[in-house]
C-alpha cells in the first residue's frame, strides 16, 4: 500500500474538490479521492477565517432581518383601519419602530416586538 501526502494551497471561498485526476506513468488517469486532514474554520458569509457561518454574528443579523421583513404584515389604511381613527402620526410611529427593530442585532428583541 502506498500513499502520498501533498500540501496544497486552496481558496476557501471556492467549493472544495472531492477528487483529483492523477496522471499515471502508464498513460491513463486515476480519479483519486481527496482527503483533507485539517481545514480552518471559515465563514462563507463574511469570508473570515476563525468561525463558521452558524456562529457568524453578521449572518445571524442578516437572517433575522430577512425573517422580520418576510413576517411583517403590510399596513393597510382604509375603511375600518385603526389609522383612520388614530391619525397618520400613529402610522409614522409604527413605521419608525419597525425600522428600529430591523436594525437590531439581538434576535430576541425581534421576536418580543408585538405587531
Amino acid at each position: 500500500m502506498s500513499y502520498a501526502r501533498v500540501l496544497v494551497e486552496i481558496d476557501l471561498r471556492e467549493e472544495l474538490q472531492h477528487s483529483v485526476a492523477v496522471s499515471l506513468s502508464s498513460g491513463p488517469f486515476l480519479q483519486q479521492k481527496a482527503v483533507y486532514e485539517s481545514l480552518p474554520k471559515f465563514c462563507n458569509f463574511c469570508n473570515v477565517i476563525g468561525h463558521t457561518r452558524s456562529l457568524c454574528s453578521k449572518a445571524a443579523t442578516a437572517s433575522a432581518t430577512e425573517v422580520l421583513v418576510e413576517n411583517t404584515l403590510p399596513i393597510q389604511i382604509g375603511k375600518g383601519s385603526v389609522f383612520d381613527r388614530l391619525g397618520p402620526q400613529i402610522e409614522q410611529q409604527l413605521l419608525e419602530i419597525l425600522a428600529l427593530s430591523v436594525e437590531s442585532t439581538d434576535p430576541v428583541q425581534l421576536h418580543e416586538f408585538p405587531l
